[in-house]
């Protein structure tokens, strides 16, 4: 099988960047402990493309295993919550951000996120935007949630293992091994033009996609024997954004081939407001941009648990 190259190239990429999931060292504002229980990301939903048909399908005749998928639960109190094993995974990317009394609020003026959290350990937290902690990733877990994976690869430095190169015609052994959890992702691109153009500008334009096929995102993604790829993907941007002013990566979410995006903030149910892409024809249908523009957040540090 054949493996991924992401993890070592995002941990050389950070150098000497990668620290405990517990500790902080964030630029910009920082909270003030009257504003840390109220604040939440004020969230904006959006109406999917159905995925209708195969882009791009890969069929082979081996047996369906059995999913050894990661699930996690989106209210977890502020002691943590360890993933667990489970044929169906449950969503992560809640519509807004939990503190840890399982209450949400929200803030108008503006959109925040934290820089990623990372560690070299075998689990990951996931924090609120509270600083409480959400939940546990495993670096060994499965993952297939938009923001279980966007956390992944923020917190471990490289992809879950059950997502392969899109790289090959057969996947024969490949799925025989995940089963409905295997998940492509895309080679790298470089060009600066296309869907990227709508981004804020990036460091480098080298970056790559991967599939989404959670259970309320493209949930007929893989049915054990065959990849029926979607409009759901991760667009993970390697060296980041200028707007930062560093080189962590960023990670973009699209819901309809590109016609628009949403950022993930690095935190439970921390997805940004939707921006426009391009216009894209999937399925044989055209969807043009709404005519949302992009917003930059504001980066904070979060306060001490």
């Amino acid at each position: 099988m054949k493996r991924k190259a992401h993890g070592s190239t995002y941990l050389l990429l950070l150098g000497g960047l990668v620290a405990s999931s517990c500790s902080f060292s964030l630029p910009s504002a920082t909270l003030s402990s009257s504003t840390s229980s109220s604040l939440s990301q004020s969230m904006t939903s959006d109406s999917t493309l159905e995925n209708s048909g195969s882009s791009s399908a890969f069929s082979t005749d081996s047996a369906s295993t059995s999913s050894n998928v990661q699930t996690t639960s989106s209210n977890s109190s502020s002691s943590g919550a360890s993933s667990s094993s489970s044929s169906s995974s449950s969503s992560s990317s809640s519509s807004s951000s939990k503190t840890s009394s399982g209450s949400s609020s929200s803030k108008s003026d503006g959109y925040y996120r934290i820089e990623p959290v990372t560690t070299s350990d075998s689990t990951l937290n996931v924090y609120n935007i509270d600083g409480t902690v959400n939940r546990t990733l495993k670096k060994d877990g499965w993952y297939i949630e938009p923001e279980d994976v966007a956390l992944y690869y923020q917190g471990f430095g490289t992809v879950p293992d059950n997502y392969q190169a899109n790289d090959s015609s057969s996947y024969s052994d490949y799925l025989a091994t995940y089963g409905t959890s295997a998940r492509l992702y895309s080679k790298d691109y470089t060009s600066n033009y296309g869907y990227t153009a709508d981004f804020p500008k990036l460091n480098q334009y080298r970056y790559f996609e991967l599939d989404i096929g959670g259970a309320s995102t493209n949930p007929s993604y893989n049915n054990g024997s065959k990849i029926t790829r979607g409009a759901w993907r991760l667009v993970v941007v390697y060296q980041g954004c200028v707007q930062y002013g560093n080189t962590h990566p960023v990670i973009f979410y699209t819901k309809n081939h590109y016609v628009d995006f949403q950022e993930f903030y690095n935190y439970a149910g921390g997805w940004g407001h939707l921006f426009d892409g391009e216009s894209s024809t999937y399925n044989g249908v055209t969807t043009d941009p709404q005519g949302n523009a992009y917003v930059a957040p504001i980066t904070i540090t979060l306060p001490a648990a």
